[in-house]
């Protein structure tokens, strides 16, 4: 296990850590919560914007104040937090998230990203592309829409938080994630979505300057940024992207919607979990009732319910969003501000 293994190992255990005494805190104030009530306001404690209205215990209270309260809770349980670390639970968890996602360091997964983004241009631009050449390059592109989405969430955190050293968390996030787009959109600008075809000498002269640029970059530190003019001269400039603005706030808009898409999605869990319950009990009837099946056709039912139970089992406690809320939701924002 090298070094990065470990970090990712010890963020996943703070993180889970964290979450746990959050729970505890909870449940020491509000005794009846049952366990879909206790995830949805576990998740509301983190992520929910300052004024959003939270259900719990019978009553509705702020976010703000249900932090608060947790905060307290915390510190009288002899956690060894005090309130005012407890109140920042934002900024933990969106460090946390980041650290986790990023699968090694947030540095090194930039450097990462600058090592495939160069692979993609000169092995789509080296005069044949292979399908193995598209599948890599497609794969990157639909990899940076769920890191996108990931990233954007830290910012909403970082946003929220009243850590002092958040500020400078959330500019580095946005750095990083307008890098990300630049060379989404060096990709998409660069190299065909076609396999098997041959490439012409000006398409691979036109790539050159995209390749030189990121195989530059990744000599030089973290931060490190090129001309707003040199960007828009390769049209990939993100620099005026609105949601990177530092006083554009559409953070609690997706927070929002990312604790009501969790919301929703618990129900369906809830129902997907009754009726695998449902299917389980009855099972030995449904292998008397059924022929045995073609091995080399169909998969026996039990197989069926078991990948169901291993899918859902990884849905209850995660704090991933998909892209295309995010997505949405900031389109939604974007249409407001056209009129």
């Amino acid at each position: 296990m090298d070094k990065y293994d470990v970090q990712r190992e010890e963020e996943n255990i703070k993180k889970e850590k964290e979450t746990e005494i959050i729970k505890r805190a909870l449940l020491s104030t509000y005794k009846d919560l049952n366990e879909k009530a206790m995830r949805q306001a576990t998740r509301e404690t983190i992520f929910a914007p300052q004024d959003r209205q939270v259900k719990i215990g019978g009553r509705n209270i702020s976010a703000s104040d249900l932090r608060y309260e947790v905060a307290n809770t915390i510190e009288n349980l002899g956690s060894g937090k005090s309130v005012e670390h407890a109140q920042d639970l934002q900024s933990m968890i969106a460090q946390s998230i980041e650290n986790i996602n990023s699968e090694t360091s947030s540095s090194q997964e930039y450097f990462r990203w600058l090592d495939e983004t160069t692979d993609i241009l000169k092995n789509m631009n080296d005069g044949f592309v292979t399908e193995e050449d598209l599948e890599k390059r497609n794969e990157f592109l639909d990899f940076s829409h769920q890191r996108e989405a990931e990233l954007l969430v830290c910012l909403g955190l970082y946003q929220s938080s009243k850590n002092p050293e958040a500020h400078e968390k959330a500019k580095q996030i946005r750095y990083k994630l307008a890098k990300l787009r630049e060379m989404r959109s060096a990709i998409e600008n660069r190299t065909r979505n076609q396999a098997d075809k041959e490439i012409s000498r000006a398409e691979y002269e036109a790539a050159v300057p995209y390749y030189k640029l990121y195989r530059g970059l990744a000599k030089l530190p973290f931060g490190y940024d090129i001309t707003r003019q040199q960007k828009i001269n390769l049209n990939i400039n993100h620099d005026d992207d609105d949601d990177l603005d530092e006083d554009f706030n559409y953070y609690d808009n997706l927070l929002n919607a990312i604790l009501d898409q969790m919301e929703e999605e618990d129900i369906n869990y809830i129902a997907q979990e009754y009726q695998l319950a449902h299917d389980l009990a009855r099972e030995p009837e449904m292998h008397i009732s059924h022929a045995i099946p073609d091995t080399q056709t169909e998969q026996p039912r039990t197989q069926e319910i078991a990948d169901k139970l291993q899918e859902l089992s990884g849905r209850k406690n995660t704090f991933r969003v998909k892209y295309n809320i995010v997505n949405a939701r900031l389109n939604e924002k974007m249409n407001e501000r056209d009129f």
